[in-house]
């Protein structure tokens, strides 16, 4: 008997896979996850919905620094003392590490990243509440040498989030992955174009090249509109990037975009 898993929604999802004959997949194996991104100074020219405007595609793994704008920031200090980071390393493969920051000065970073998708503050030196936040800076994760910004956890006004903001996702190799659903929000009466982009075979890093192309358009979006596909968006095989970049017809705006992923492993 085939199991039927359901998401919160009570939806089954395993008839609206996108199977292609070629293509087995361990239905036990599934995680679902949930990415949110948010880019607040989106200009006429089409950029990647995170805060801090890029996620880094890098054909080689990089050696990657940490580092606040606030003292406090530090393992022994009242903001964050250690971020935990998630992405792609050396191999494809999804790996993870956490740095004790130090304050206004670089820390390096022991594990080398092909991709970040995921940062967020794991230990504070406060217990944090509405005014009392448990990271007191700005804090950026780049590139070691040249100093190229790949993430930053942001404030608002004067309030860390203690978490990255990033509209993109690599699905590890081994794994396939699906998009089930996808939140998207414009502020004021401001109105965007947002553009769903894949890269396959990322780890093919000699010409020729996969191409990077529009798996989705979306126009004219105004406020917050949610989209249900009537069969999940896919299947993103392996190492596969995807993300949302968005662009606005004038002046700027804030964006975001949240989606959720399903991924399993590849038979």
């Amino acid at each position: 008997m085939t199991p039927t898993i359901r998401l919160r929604d009570a939806r089954p999802i395993l008839p609206l896979l996108s199977m292609p004959s070629n293509l087995e997949i361990d239905i036990d194996t599934l995680k679902v996850i949930s990415k949110f991104g948010r880019n607040t100074g989106v200009t006429t020219t089409l950029m990647p919905v995170s805060i801090g405007k890029q996620y880094r595609t890098p054909t080689a793994a990089v050696t990657l620094q940490a580092v606040s704008d606030d003292a406090d920031d530090k393992a022994d200090g009242a903001g964050a003392r250690q971020l935990t980071i998630l992405g792609i390393v050396s191999g494809w493969v999804e790996g993870s590490t956490t740095v004790n920051l130090n304050g206004t000065t670089e820390v390096d970073i022991d594990t080398n990243f092909l991709r970040i998708f995921r940062v967020y503050v794991s230990s504070s030196g406060t217990y944090a509440t509405s005014t009392a936040p448990s990271q007191q800076g700005n804090v950026v994760i780049k590139e070691k040498t040249g100093g190229a910004l790949w993430m930053r956890l942001d404030k608002v006004t004067t309030f860390g989030v203690g978490q990255s903001q990033i509209s993109a996702y690599t699905i590890p190799l081994g794994r396939v992955g699906y998009i089930s659903e996808i939140t998207m929000s414009v502020d004021s009466v401001k109105t965007a174009s947002i553009y769903l982009f894949r890269r396959d075979n990322a780890n093919t890093i000699t010409a020729p090249y996969s191409a990077m192309r529009l798996v989705e358009q979306y126009d004219g979006v105004q406020g917050i509109q949610t989209i249900h596909p009537p069969a999940t968006i896919g299947p993103f095989i392996g190492p596969s990037d995807i993300g949302f970049l968005a662009k606005v017809a004038s002046t700027t705006a804030s964006v975001s975009v949240n989606f959720e992923i399903l991924t399993f492993e590849a038979g």
